[in-house]
């Protein structure tokens, strides 16, 4: 039995706010990220223009916008061809909903109790399915996960 206090909470209107805040500061932090290479790259040209004609230092900053173009177009190139799996994403959705459905039996008590192992087990098979093929990545035909081979330290180094 439920109590007053209890029933009065309105969980609909702070679950939709929570819902429109997390959905308004993802929204923030994708805007941040995107216009902030373009904002220093638009700096750096205004620099580049007031700079004189035999600066030594011309070369390099038109070197650094040069290198910041080429990542920005690369990485638009590597978003454009990146996709989910959908055979992935799908499996990884029934098995939260057999872990919600094993979860919610559970609770009902008695032997019904011997379904929080499976349905903890579906969880997390479920939980690292959707995190493996929900990600927007560049695939083979199969679906799996195209990876570039890493940089090593002195590639990297040399790169700084």
């Amino acid at each position: 039995m439920q109590t007053e206090a209890a029933s009065s909470v309105p969980w609909e209107l702070i679950g939709t706010a929570a819902t429109s805040l997390l959905g308004v500061v993802a929204l923030w932090l994708k805007r941040a990220r995107n216009t902030h290479v373009r904002d220093e790259i638009e700096q750096d040209q205004k620099i580049l223009a007031n700079l004189h004609e035999q600066s030594a230092m011309r070369a390099v900053l038109q070197e650094s916008i040069d290198a910041r173009v080429r990542q920005i177009a690369a990485s638009a190139d590597r978003a454009s061809r990146a996709r989910r799996d959908p055979f992935g994403v799908g499996l990884a959705i029934f098995l939260l909903t057999l872990a919600v459905a094993f979860g919610w039996w559970a609770t009902q008590g008695g032997w019904w109790l011997l379904l929080l192992l499976p349905g903890a087990f579906f969880g997390l098979l479920g939980l690292v399915g959707l995190y493996q093929d929900g990600r927007k990545v560049l695939r083979d035909g199969k679906g799996n996960e195209i990876t570039e081979p890493r940089a090593s330290r002195k590639e990297r180094a040399a790169r700084v």
